[in-house]
């Protein structure tokens, strides 16, 4: 019985620390701009004075990625900040996404 408590403890406590990440993003719009960029806007919310790296991504109409590149978010003392970049693409993008963001090393 020990160990399903010791189990269960460990599996809740896992739970609480993935539901509540360091950095979380939301992404609020994109516009296909010309046939070769894409401007994508998101939202970041982390621990004030932390700089955080985003990837962007841009996909056709096909699903292929046609653009992605790497985003430094600054350190800043808001706990969320809006953010904005035209993404270079190879083709006509139809999407942008954000696909992770990261918190950098303190």
């Amino acid at each position: 019985m020990l160990g399903v408590a010791a189990a269960l403890a460990w599996w809740l406590w896992l739970a609480a620390v993935r539901s509540n990440p360091p950095v979380r993003w939301q992404v609020t719009g994109y516009d296909a701009t010309s046939g070769t960029a894409v401007d994508i806007r998101w939202q970041v919310e982390r621990d004030p004075g932390v700089a955080v790296e985003c990837v962007l991504r841009a996909r056709d109409a096909r699903g292929e990625e046609v653009g992605r590149v790497r985003v430094v978010v600054p350190v800043d003392d808001a706990e969320g900040i809006d953010m904005s970049h035209t993404l270079k693409t190879s083709g006509q993008a139809v999407t942008g996404e954000v696909l992770t963001c990261v918190e950098l090393t303190r």
